[in-house]
């Protein structure tokens, strides 16, 4: 009958227990420290949410490295090259910027790098190049709840210090 669950009888109902409310109840209250906020066992707290100002606890401050294959088109001819990217931002708002390339015909390393000083905005780290002062925002973020692993312009990029 309708209403009827796999071998009831008609007109008895089936009662549950309210023991698996309970231990959801439970569990939800673990997760949220029973404070109402999420735990953050590495003190991230938002791994998207940037810091403020000049703060020193920024999982963004030491050295990263990225290293990315790219196929590269010279009129009919093609070319595989190495980029390995390293920027450093320093606690005192004093960046570095290195990227070597790596041709497959050539194999010759080429190295650029620049010194930069950096800010942060609305999850972007502001970058003005020393030489030049032009500025560049650039959008971060923590993937994981790991510290050692950043999204810098959608290319992750790993700590190495």
């Amino acid at each position: 009958m309708a209403g009827q669950q796999r071998g009831q009888r008609a007109g008895h109902r089936v009662r549950r227990s309210g023991r698996g409310r309970g231990l959801a109840l439970v569990a939800c209250l673990t997760a949220l420290d029973c404070s109402g906020q999420l735990r953050d066992p590495l003190g991230i707290s938002d791994p998207t949410n940037q810091p403020a100002g000049s703060d020193v606890s920024s999982p963004v401050f030491g050295t990263w490295q990225a290293t990315i294959l790219i196929s590269v088109r010279y009129g009919d001819q093609y070319d595989l090259q190495k980029w390995t990217t390293v920027w450093y931002f320093g606690r005192n708002q004093h960046c570095h910027f290195a990227r070597t390339t790596i041709s497959l015909v050539e194999g010759i390393p080429r190295t650029v790098e620049r010194d930069c000083s950096f800010s942060f905005g609305d999850r972007v780290v502001i970058i003005t190049f020393t030489e030049t002062g032009i500025t560049q925002e650039l959008p971060y973020s923590f993937p994981t709840t790991s510290r050692d692993k950043m999204l810098l312009e959608g290319i992750e990029y790993e700590r190495v210090s």
